[in-house]
C-alpha cells in the first residue's frame, strides 16, 4: 500500500471514496474544502484509492484538523485509517503542528477506537464550556458531532482551550470558508 499526500487534484478521488462512504452531504463538504484549497488530502493507493484523509491547519493556533477519515468499505478493519491518520500526524508534525483535533458522534465507534488507539483523548463536547464548544464546532465545522478528540504534543489542553477563545478571528475566517460558504451555496441550489 502507498500513501501520498494531494490537493486539490485529488478532487475525483476524495469525490469516488467519499461517494462510497459517506452521505452525499459528507461527500460535498469534503470536495468543497479540496476544491477552495484549504483542504489537503493524504491517499491510501492499492490499485486505486481505497481510503482518504482530508486535513487541514491553522498555522496561527497551531494545530492541524482531521476533517474526514474515509476507507472503502473492502478495505475497513485492516488498519488503513490509522495509516491515513498517522500520514497526515506525520506531515503536520514536519510543519511544526503538534496538536490534532477531530470530531465525530459517540455512536461512531470504530473512529473513536481508532483514534483512541492513536493517542486521542476523547471528550465530550456538552462537557467544554460553551465558547470553548462553539470555538470547536467552527473550527472543525462538526456541527452534527458531539465528541471532540484531541491529541496534543506540546500545550497542555487547557492552555490550547484558551488560545482558541484568543484567535477566534483565525477561527472565524476559516469556518467561513469550509463550513459557512459551501453551506450558503448548497442552500442557494436546494432552496433550503
Amino acid at each position: 500500500m502507498h500513501v501520498y499526500e494531494c490537493g486539490r487534484e485529488c478532487r475525483d478521488i476524495v469525490e469516488k471514496i467519499f461517494n462510497s462512504s459517506f452521505s452525499w452531504f459528507h461527500s460535498y463538504y469534503a470536495t468543497s474544502c479540496t476544491e477552495v484549497g484549504v483542504c489537503r488530502s493524504v491517499v491510501a493507493y492499492e490499485d486505486e484509492g481505497v481510503a482518504i484523509g482530508v486535513f487541514y491547519s491553522i498555522d496561527k493556533l497551531s494545530v492541524g484538523v482531521i476533517y474526514y477519515v474515509a476507507v472503502l468499505p473492502t478495505h475497513r478493519r485492516r488498519g488503513v485509517g490509522k495509516i491515513i491518520v498517522a500520514s497526515i500526524e506525520e506531515i503536520l508534525s514536519s510543519e511544526g503542528i503538534y496538536t490534532f483535533l477531530a470530531t465525530t458522534k459517540s455512536s461512531n465507534i470504530a473512529s473513536r477506537r481508532m483514534l483512541i488507539g492513536l493517542g486521542y483523548m476523547d471528550l465530550k463536547l456538552d462537557r467544554i464550556d460553551e465558547d470553548t464548544r462553539e470555538a470547536i464546532m467552527m473550527l472543525t465545522c462538526g456541527y452534527e458531532d458531539d465528541i471532540l478528540q484531541i491529541k496534543t504534543f506540546d500545550t497542555p489542553i487547557d492552555e490550547f482551550f484558551k488560545k482558541l477563545i484568543q484567535n477566534l478571528d483565525a477561527i472565524e475566517l476559516v469556518w467561513r470558508t469550509i463550513c459557512y460558504n459551501p453551506w450558503r451555496k448548497l442552500r442557494k441550489r436546494t432552496n433550503i
